[in-house]
């Protein structure tokens, strides 16, 4: 604004000399001095103006243009009545009185500019004038020419802007400490302070929150038990009533009284009732119905309190007659103990109440107090056993003493021949059957039977029923075709072997078997009975059992038997009936065109059954199977551990033609080629349950058929488990979980 005022000054007082061409030449030297920038045009105009100036003899007086009494020789600026000299100087910024310049003898002072017209004027924005220029006074204390509110002696506010230009912005306001809230709870953070004459915004005067994150946390806020300290004092919950709450696992409503943890709330999986004595069993918390298993359902401290006790008396020898100290428990079954104490030898399972009194000894086998001597010795009575058969009458006992005895017995009636010490002997002295049971009940007890190559042994005729106990068979050999090798049932005949044991046995290189026990009988029962250490040099056939219904397996084991390659094999084949607590161990079979553990027919039942490290191999490409049925099959809790099947046509380990129904059984470790574990030779239909598929050495079919259900079972390998996609198994975790408490009540004392 200065440099403005001055330009317009200067201006004003230049302009009129440069008009006058006469008195150019005498004032040449204060026009060159000049700051005019017009410097060559006076140079011109004094040279036009000297040269007519000369030479002009014109002697006329000088003129008086404007008429102000002076002529143009002394006036300086003859178009001005005004100019002249003697003339009064006035502030305009032109020489009236001709001398000395322009407002000379004027006071000049300084002025700054106002801009925003309060009267005061800027100290950076000064001029000097001898009157003052527009927009100027002559106070220059402005501090903001901007605002005409802001000038000396203005009125302070409260805004950071220092109004009255003295002593900085807001002097002489109250000033006070303000806090920033920027939760907008009206209570601010004591750490995020300012002082300020007026409220900033987003501050309180108040600093006593102690979180400004939280518009619910402020002094006076009502606690909320979370943890957290909404009223700011006292810590996090102050004033809530806390209770001790029991971790309860099981969610069963009882708590783990060892572990409480004291809250004003319940904690998540938690529970104000801390009497649990098991939070990881929710079968198991105060008012829970007692079950008997010996476990302490309902936290009393006592395991099966309550319920009904049972007197058990110990079973040793597994007859079902029990005898000694007795033990009550409220299990309607006990393992190794039984309800009955009428057994008089504990030591004898042929011993017991309800036993046949077989004479012969000093044995009392009926518990009746007395013993049988037996009707008729051999030796004594009679010279030979055919002799003491041939007189003694139906119900007789034939006590026999050691020794060997030949000749062939063919009893048609109800007899029992008892051995009555080691070493009694039937031979056939003459290469022909040993024992011909042609009618009626027979026992023959406590004897060895000695074949020398003769196949069967025994015979068993239509109508007849023989008892076979504590039998030893020795000189077995089969030398062409072998149906049956120990005995022989015809139709409509029974056949009860317990307590066998075969010394040797020879099946030659070529030759065929159709089993130990072959025909086609009502019944066959073999129990208690352990076969093994067996080489078969057979062609096929079967080992045990061939073409036999009605038969029953109890308590049998076949151990360390190894075949050579033939064409058919089964160690258990062609039958139908039930298998119970049989075992199948360390079995070596190479069967060329079909290699069968347990071939049945017809209805079948497993249970218990146990095949572990067998190996079964067949070179022709037909089936390979630990367990297999024609028709209906039934296993239960069974077990096939580390069986290896192999074949280049189909391998199972348990299959069944028509309908299979598998429940609370272990696969663990089974494979070889191409290895369905469970699987249909034809269209089946069943249900699998309660059951693992486990550590399948390669990937294998586990399950094969859209017909049958599965639930409640576990299907995991290490391989690949292809699976048909219309199964839908249930995790074993899930199974075992539903199943704790049945499984428990399963549980007998002699187990845990």
């Amino acid at each position: 604004m200065k440099v403005v005022w001055m330009l317009a000054l200067l201006a004003a007082c230049g302009g009129g000399e440069d008009t006058d061409a006469k008195v150019d030449a005498d004032a040449d030297t204060d026009a060159d001095s000049d700051a005019d920038a017009d410097t060559d045009a006076d140079s011109d105009a004094d040279t036009d103006a000297d040269a007519d100036a000369d030479t002009d003899a014109d002697t006329d007086a000088d003129p008086d243009a404007d008429g102000d009494g002076y002529p143009l020789s002394v006036d300086c600026n003859d178009a001005d009545d005004s100019i002249h000299p003697g003339a009064t100087e006035v502030c305009d910024g032109i020489d009236q009185d001709c001398a000395n310049g322009p407002d000379d003898g004027l006071t000049f002072d300084t002025w700054y500019a106002d801009l925003d017209h309060d009267g005061y004027g800027d100290p950076g924005a000064s001029t000097v004038a001898c009157a003052a220029p527009p927009s100027t006074v002559d106070d220059g204390t402005d501090c903001d020419d901007t605002d005409d509110a802001i000038h000396p002696g203005a009125t302070e506010v409260c805004d950071g802007i220092d109004q009255d230009c003295a002593n900085g912005p807001d002097d002489g306001l109250t000033f006070t400490t303000w806090y920033a809230d920027a939760d907008r709870d009206g209570f601010g953070d004591p750490a995020v302070y300012g002082m300020a004459c007026a409220q900033p915004v987003g501050a309180v005067a108040d600093g006593t929150d102690c979180d400004d994150t939280q518009a619910s946390i402020h002094p006076g806020a009502t606690e909320v038990c979370d943890g957290i300290d909404q009223d700011c004092a006292n810590g996090p919950d102050d004033g809530l009533t806390f209770t001790d709450y029991y971790p309860d696992l099981d969610r069963d409503g009882y708590g783990d009284p060892s572990a409480p943890v004291n809250a004003c709330t319940v904690p998540f999986e938690y529970v104000a009732d801390g009497t649990d004595c098991d939070d990881a069993d929710p079968d198991r918390s105060p008012g829970t119905a007692e079950v008997c298993d010996g476990f302490d359902q309902d936290c009393t401290g006592v395991a099966d309190d309550g319920l009904p006790l049972i007197t058990w008396y110990l079973d040793r020898d597994g007859d079902g007659y029990g005898r000694g100290s007795p033990v009550q428990s409220c299990q309607t079954t006990y393992e190794g103990y039984v309800s009955d104490a009428t057994d008089c030898d504990d030591w004898r399972p042929e011993v017991h109440p309800g036993s046949v009194e077989l004479g012969c000894n000093a044995i009392d086998e009926d518990c009746d107090g007395t013993t049988a001597p037996g009707d008729w010795s051999v030796p004594g009575d009679f010279a030979t056993i055919v002799d003491a058969v041939a007189a003694a009458d139906p119900g007789d006992a034939i006590c026999v003493a050691p020794g060997t005895y030949t000749g062939l017995l063919d009893v048609r009636k109800d007899l029992d021949i008892v051995g009555t010490g080691p070493g009694v002997v039937l031979s056939t002295g003459n290469g022909n059957r040993v024992y011909a049971a042609a009618s009626g009940y027979q026992r023959l007890s406590n004897l060895t039977l000695d074949g020398r190559g003769v196949e069967p042994l025994v015979q068993v005729s239509p109508q007849a029923t023989l008892e076979m106990n504590d039998i030893t068979v020795t000189g077995l050999g089969c030398s062409a075709f072998c149906d049956g090798l120990v005995a022989y049932q015809y139709p409509q005949s029974h056949l009860l072997v317990r307590r066998l044991s075969i010394a040797d046995a020879t099946v030659g290189v070529g030759h065929q078997i159709r089993g130990l026990f072959g025909g086609g009988g009502d019944e066959l029962l073999i129990e208690d009975t352990w076969l093994g250490d067996f080489e078969l040099l057979t062609s096929g056939g079967s080992f045990l059992i061939g073409g036999m219904s009605g038969v029953t397996l109890r308590n049998v084991t076949l151990e360390r038997i190894t075949t050579a390659p033939g064409t058919t094999f089964f160690l258990l084949g062609d039958l139908a009936g039930e298998l119970v607590d049989v075992t199948v161990r360390d079995v070596d079979v190479d069967g060329g065109a079909r290699v069968v553990v347990a071939k049945t027919q017809g209805s079948s039942i497993a249970t218990g059954f146990v095949a572990d490290g067998n190996t079964l191999t067949t070179t022709g490409g037909s089936e390979v199977a630990v367990l297999s049925a024609d028709g209906v099959l039934s296993v239960r809790n069974s077990l096939f551990v580390d069986n290896t099947l192999s074949s280049p046509s189909t391998a199972h380990v348990v299959s069944a033609a028509n309908d299979l129904d598998l429940a609370f059984s272990t696969f663990v470790g089974n494979g070889g080629q191409g290895v369905p574990l469970v699987a249909a030779r034809a269209p089946l239909s069943g249900e699998i349950s309660s059951s693992v598929f486990a550590d399948g050495p390669m990937d294998a079919e586990i399950l094969m058929n859209a017909a049958v259900t599965v639930d409640w079972s576990d299907l995991w390998t290490s391989g690949t488990a292809l699976v048909d996609p219309s199964l839908t198994p249930v995790a074993w975790s899930a199974w075992r979980s539903t199943r704790s408490s049945t499984q428990a009540s399963a549980r007998s004392p002699g187990r845990r």
